[in-house]
């Protein structure tokens, strides 16, 4: 059944229009749409995160990183009754993993949203404009092999890659869940990928890629992303120190040059699987996150306009939680941006509604315009000449217990930072989703719909559990039944309810993407 909307426009809850789909997965549009931009909102106060343009400069991201606004954006939010759990699926549970080697549901909803946690600073010692497929540094001269990663384990085909939607799902350290949607749109363009248990399970990875002309560069990234990594020399130096260096602040250097590398490798590979298939014009956004448990480090990093963001305690008494942006758009008019496309003898020209734009070479004899909206991508091959980069901005985030010292460097404008107050979720999406739902909203939306979808399944296995304990056959009969229907009955996720929103907003405004967004609960 369809949902009005204030426009007079309908839109299909999300398990009636999944059929749309033909896969699951990633975007590309540019609708202005009048809610603070990654480059205007100030972010939060995370101390001295460290940030590696790759461009030689600061980033106006990181130059915000002092204060936090007291009045998170308004707008559209998911504690708005209209956007509520109402609409269930009924086509079936997202593919998520196989659950004989998958993770375990959420327990409820304190494991699943409220696990003690704080942010606070990690600096890092790294050269941005050094190259990406340098090795890095060992602050021990030798490896110990206790706990190096056996070369066994090290072959990217034995590990856990999830690239469909997932269910709430936890993991040691960490719950996530995913969503996409192909919205209006004629293709599917969005990809994400998920990597949940990397080194043994000491290392997470989580993707979004977001497709433009067609879905050649998304897809052939969120397909050969892990194996890519798996073959990156700083990667595998980093797996084969023991444990203990791993956890080492001192080695984060690694992590930091194996990124670099990752992107480098995987932009090379697409361009000559490009150039094989003359996919001519496509290309792909990314966003990314390593999340590493022993010492609990957040590495961030993105091209263009995929975002990350952040959620953290408000002072407020509601909302109560606000959302920051980690990342900023790499558009083609930054002076950095600019600079680097004009020496590399491309230009920049705005079009549809004043967007700015990076052209170079032949483009007047081109049957189709080679054109992007953004300075900074994967794939792209006939603008890479003309100055159009790969190369990541990347922030390294410490992610420390509740009543740890470091806590007290987080703060939002005077927060207690009392006990439960911690850095709740991360946030990854399409500008599908950011281009029209605001962090402060995609935040305390996530948090809630989490509480209710834990508080439903844990209602809901408690009765399996005492049916099954009656033993009867009447008893399990009607147990088995219950978990039949739970697919169909069960609340929206965290993340089906924010693209949800973002769907319905869109046909409010007009405007139609793709959208896809992760959610990590720490």
């Amino acid at each position: 059944m369809s949902q009005s909307v204030a426009s007079g426009h309908t839109v299909a809850p999300i398990q009636d229009r999944a059929t749309e789909a033909k896969e699951a997965t990633h975007l590309k549009s540019v609708s202005p749409i009048p809610i603070p931009s990654p480059g205007e909102q100030n972010e939060p106060n995370l101390g001295n995160v460290s940030l590696i343009t790759g461009e030689g400069s600061k980033s106006p991201a990181s130059q915000g990183l002092s204060n936090v606004a007291n009045n998170p954006s308004k707008g559209d939010t998911l504690n708005d009754p209209a956007h509520g759990t109402a609409n269930t699926k009924t086509t079936g549970e997202p593919n998520g993993i196989d659950s004989a080697q998958g993770p375990s549901p959420p327990a409820s909803a304190a494991t699943a949203a409220t696990t003690a946690a704080g942010a606070t600073a990690a600096a890092v010692a790294s050269d941005p404009s050094s190259n990406p497929e340098a090795g890095a540094s060992v602050s021990s001269a030798d490896y110990d092999g206790m706990g190096a990663i056996p070369d066994e384990d090290l072959d990217w085909k034995s590990q856990m890659i999830i690239t469909k939607p997932i269910l709430p799902s936890s993991f040691d350290g960490f719950t996530v869940c995913a969503s996409t949607h192909i919205g209006r749109r004629k293709n599917q363009e969005d990809r994400f990928t998920i990597a949940p248990r990397l080194l043994n399970g000491e290392l997470a990875f989580f993707g979004v890629f977001d497709g433009t002309v067609e879905a050649h560069a998304s897809e052939w990234v969120h397909s050969n992303v892990i194996r890519v990594l798996y073959s990156c020399p700083s990667f595998l130096k980093f797996a084969r120190l023991s444990k203990a260096q791993r956890a080492d602040r001192a080695n984060r250097d690694l992590m930091v040059n194996a990124i670099k590398e990752l992107y480098a490798r995987v932009d090379k590979e697409l361009i000559a699987y490009c150039a094989e298939h003359e996919y001519h014009y496509t290309a792909c956004t990314a966003v990314t996150c390593f999340l590493h448990l022993p010492s609990r480090t957040l590495y961030v990093a993105h091209i263009a306009d995929s975002h990350a963001v952040v959620g953290l305690p408000n002072r407020s008494a509601s909302p109560r939680y606000a959302g920051f942006y980690l990342t900023h758009p790499h558009r083609p008019d930054q002076e950095q941006e600019l600079r680097r496309i004009e020496a590399a003898g491309g230009s920049l020209v705005y079009l549809h509604m004043n967007k700015p734009f990076i052209r170079g070479g032949d483009f007047y004899q081109r049957k189709q315009a080679m054109q992007l909206n953004y300075s900074r991508a994967f794939g792209g091959k006939d603008l890479k000449p003309f100055g159009l980069s790969s190369v990541p901005d990347i922030k390294i985030i410490d992610i420390a217990l509740h009543d740890s010292p470091a806590l007290q460097k987080v703060s939002v404008e005077g927060s207690a930072n009392l006990p439960g107050e911690h850095f709740p979720c991360l946030i990854l999406g399409s500008d599908g989703i950011w281009d029209v739902v605001s962090p402060t909203d995609a935040v305390n939306g996530i948090m809630q719909h989490m509480v209710t979808y834990s508080d439903a399944l844990a209602a809901h296995q408690a009765r399996i559990f005492s049916l099954e304990k009656e033993g009867t056959p009447a008893s399990l009969a009607e147990a088995a039944e219950l978990d039949k229907q739970w697919s169909r009955t069960r609340p929206q996720t965290p993340t089906e309810a924010l693209v949800q929103l973002a769907l319905e907003i869109h046909d409010r405004k007009r405007t139609h993407d793709n959208t896809t967004v992760i959610a990590v609960y720490f």
